[in-house]
């Protein structure tokens, strides 16, 4: 890269910051810009600017620095009342932060109250303005709405009709959904809504303060602010489409009468959606502020059906009786074998198999088998010289198996390799459910990567040690919500993958379901190059076996902050 010299004046230099740790003074409001990167966090960039002072508030990244990719950023700043600024997102390459190569957003909040979000959706190409006037008083959005009542039947009493909405998530087919108050802010079509308090790309009537009722101020979700018979619509971002309808769920009701003459008996209404508006990611579920509780490191073994296995009972799957499993240990050693020696042991500390140090011809390969009980079985591979058994002196390797599946290999290590081989594991007992959607979004990825590549499908298993680590990792991380970015943990012997999310606990900082994370570390990775693969290359590395994951939550700047963890053995990029 080469610089030239330029004999126009620098820009102003940006505003000192107001420590945010602190409240904002009366005459300031506090404005928090939250913004993911794509899979080239490198193209992003932003600025404030105070439009009455002719000021730069703040911009980023800073000189000599670049984002990084799918990471997570928060810039802060305290804004004067009744002062116009201007927001500038901008993306170097001009396909803008979503979607094509990884979903990127941002969003902007004034008083704790979300002003605008893009929902993860592609709203500009190279280059957006948002122009704002700090307001004295910002009101959020309502979380419920009152019941609706239309007047019916006939004689004395009359009948009803009574609309049950659940709370920010439905509309009322007898008000043409005017009552909705969810998030929804993307059309019939796909398209971004555009905020009501703009005026760009459409210029429009249905401002906020010309509709106070109608649950406008601060957003661009789907409203109904005139009772139009079509239902919640919205102005488009998209400058040729100046506005659509949007997909807003209808409520259930229930319809009865009264006394006297006309009306009828009681009938009960239909069951409640579940259903929530957010859509930065689908949810089956409402969001809970922490997630579920990890397993403890070793609970309790569930007992066997059998104390005494009948021996005399064979598993044609394993060759086996009584319940016991086949256990192969296979090594093959490289150009130096005397170096070379093993041990498994039983659980009672006899020897199972061993070989001796010298015991080993050059690139000699054995195969030991044994069923075995149920138990924890001791192993330890070493070399005498300390490099290992692969790989510049051959290509020497040691694979242990368990029913056929392999729980353990190497090969390329210094002077030894020490594992305890859980045999009859069995991990269905210790998952919590948010554990066994991790491990399935895993393995669904890994099964497809594999076999697309003529591989064999080698899935992941559940650690609870794994799943422990991971946890305590993710609580530590807590305490880092208010830095850029996340940080591994030094000296850890695993593969790990990070994330984080920041906000509203109904939006961005809701919890999201595993799937969706998985998704952001693997498939929105696909076709980078090393490392900004890192995240899929560990996800499907081979030679990873077991997965464990935690997770952590506090409260944080008005709303939640939570880390995501997950660890693989043996790790992976290696």
């Amino acid at each position: 890269m080469t610089t030239t010299e330029s004999s126009s004046p620098p820009p102003p230099p940006p505003r000192r910051l107001r420590d945010m740790s602190s409240p904002c003074p009366p005459s300031q409001r506090p404005f928090v810009l939250n913004f993911q990167t794509d899979s080239y966090g490198s193209e992003t960039s932003w600025s404030l600017h105070d439009d009455d002072a002719d000021v730069l508030v703040g911009r980023g990244p800073p000189d000599g620095v670049s984002y990084g990719d799918f990471a997570l950023y928060t810039a802060s700043y305290c804004l004067d009342v009744g002062t116009t600024y201007t927001l500038s997102m901008e993306d170097d390459f001009g396909d803008g932060m979503c979607c094509d190569r990884g979903h990127g957003g941002y969003e902007y909040s004034i008083d704790s109250v979300v002003v605008y979000a893009s929902n993860l959706l592609r709203t500009f190409d190279d280059y957006v303005e948002h122009v704002f006037t700090v307001r004295g008083r910002y009101t959020p959005p309502p979380t419920s709405w009152p019941t609706t009542a239309t007047a019916g039947g006939g004689g004395g009493g009359g009948g009803w009709s009574t609309c049950l909405p659940v709370p920010t998530s439905c509309g009322c087919d007898d008000v043409y959904g005017s009552d909705y108050r969810g998030s929804i802010s993307i059309t019939s079509s796909g398209r971004a809504c555009q905020m009501w308090d703009e005026k760009s790309p459409h210029d429009h009537d249905y401002d906020p303060d010309s509709y106070p009722d109608a649950g406008l101020y601060g957003n661009n979700h789907c409203r109904n602010p005139d009772g139009g018979s079509g239902g919640p619509w919205c102005m488009t971002t998209d400058p040729d489409v100046r506005w659509e309808y949007c997909d807003v769920p209808s409520c259930p009701t229930t319809t009865g009468g009264g006394g006297g003459g006309g009306g009828g008996g009681e009938e009960e209404g239909t069951t409640m959606p579940t259903y929530y508006g957010s859509t930065v990611a689908p949810m089956t579920d409402s969001p809970t502020m922490s997630p579920s509780e990890s397993p403890t490191y070793r609970p309790t073994r569930p007992p066997t059906p059998k104390p005494t296995p009948d021996r005399s009972v064979l598993n044609p799957l394993n060759g086996c009786n009584g319940g016991d499993a086949r256990v192969t240990v296979e090594v093959r050693a490289d150009e130096f074998p005397e170096d070379t020696s093993f041990d498994l042991l039983s659980p009672d500390g006899s020897a199972l198999f061993t070989r001796s140090q010298g015991s080993f011809d050059e690139l000699e390969y054995v195969i030991e088998e044994a069923c075995v009980p149920h138990g924890e079985y001791p192993f330890v591979i070493r070399d005498a010289y300390g490099d290992g058994m692969c790989c510049r002196y051959g290509e020497g390797f040691f694979k242990i198996y368990v029913d056929g599946r392999e729980v353990l290999n190497g090969g390329s290590y210094n002077s030894n390799v020490t594992a305890t081989i859980n045999v009859g594991y069995d991990p269905s007992g210790w998952m919590t459910e948010r554990d066994a959607l991790y491990l399935e979004a895993h393995n669904v990825r890994r099964k497809e990567w594999h076999e697309r590549h003529n591989l064999t499908y080698v899935p992941l298993w559940h650690s609870p040690e794994l799943a422990r680590a991971s946890k305590a990792w993710a609580e530590e991380l807590l305490h880092s919500c208010e830095l850029v970015g996340i940080v591994h943990e030094d000296n850890n012997p695993y593969g790990e993958n990070l994330a984080k999310n920041t906000g509203d606990p109904e939006t961005w900082g809701q919890l999201y379901p595993p799937e969706n994370i998985v998704r952001r570390w693997v498939d929105f990775e696909v076709g980078l190059p090393y490392p900004s693969n890192g995240h899929l290359t560990q996800a499907l590395w081979r030679a990873s076996k077991y997965l464990g994951c935690g997770e952590s939550v506090r409260e944080f700047r008005g709303g939640v902050c939570r880390v995501q963890v997950c660890r693989y053995g043996r790790a992976g990029n290696w």
